[in-house]
């Protein structure tokens, strides 16, 4: 924080967005167009492997009520295991 704060007013930071598996090809794209490295790497966290059709995990687009998204996170229950057995897939 005290770096960002140290440049405010005299520089810009860039960043790139990423969609899940396809690890850092825009950055490398942009970086390869603009001669810079985008200071922040941006990506979807991705909840499912390409196969998954467990909507709305399958999908970026998809939404996660806030009970979903606590089951996701909470060791032991159906959607936390679900997850992490494919999380190496994502």
């Amino acid at each position: 924080m005290a770096y960002l704060q140290s440049i405010a007013g005299q520089h810009t930071l860039t960043g790139q967005h990423h969609f899940p598996n396809t690890h850092d090809a825009s950055t490398r794209d942009a970086s390869r167009v603009y001669a810079k490295v985008p200071a922040i790497f941006g990506q979807d966290f991705g909840f499912a492997a390409p196969a998954d059709t467990n909507l709305p995990l399958a999908s970026v687009q998809g939404r996660l009520t806030d009970a979903q998204w606590h089951d996701l996170i909470t060791p032991g229950t159906p959607w936390y295991q679900h997850w992490c057995a494919q999380i190496f897939e994502i």
